[in-house]
């Protein structure tokens, strides 16, 4: 994928569709052709990608309108900080960074604590954002699987349906202080949505 988005002038593409369920991984830099449009809607679908990297914003977080489409992959859990890096982005950025949605159908997600971000960010770009119908639905018909095997939709996702626990905020036994911030930031949010 890098050889193909890499050496094009990408400035006047406002679509690009990246599908085949060969790809598994997407680099650091694999967006670097795009950090320069002014508007753009990415299509990352039917692949095999199982995570996004962390620096997957690296080069698309530089576009003014940007949507992406995630629909219909493998990937099973969703960083905040893939997005916002740290609590500054968050707070000054919020939806602004992600203007023309983001769309999450199809793909395995579980309601864990790391997702936890996302039902309050959803709720917030639909309350910041003018978006079309179909736009709205897709959004809309995100959902994870709880721990019952339950079908959570994103949006209505909440701190309390999600499997918080110590150490869902660790890793590897250390503390993890970007999530344990990721978590209080969330439970704020969540607590003033209601």
């Amino acid at each position: 994928m890098d050889k193909q988005l890499h050496g094009i002038d990408a400035s006047n593409i406002r679509y690009l569709e990246i599908k085949g369920e060969r790809l598994k991984n997407i680099s650091d830099d694999a967006f670097q052709s795009f950090a320069e449009n002014h508007e753009i809607f990415v299509k990352i679908t039917e692949t095999s990608i199982t995570t996004l990297p962390n620096k997957f914003m690296k080069h698309l977080g530089l576009v003014p309108q940007l949507g992406i489409d995630l629909s219909y992959n493998k990937i099973e859990n969703l960083n905040p900080a893939i997005f916002y890096p740290n609590f500054t982005s968050w707070s000054h950025v919020a939806t602004k960074l992600l203007s023309g949605g983001l769309i999450l159908t199809g793909n395995p997600l579980r309601c864990e604590c790391e997702l936890n971000w996302l039902g309050a960010w959803l709720r917030r770009w639909f309350q910041e954002n003018e978006a079309g119908t179909e736009l709205r639905r897709a959004v809309r018909d995100a959902f994870c699987i709880d721990k019952n095997n339950r079908r959570v939709p994103l949006v209505q996702l909440r701190a309390d349906e999600a499997e918080c626990h110590a150490s869902a905020l660790s890793s590897d036994a250390q503390p993890n202080y970007t999530n344990i911030l990721y978590m209080v930031i969330i439970t704020i949010c969540t607590l003033a949505l209601r």
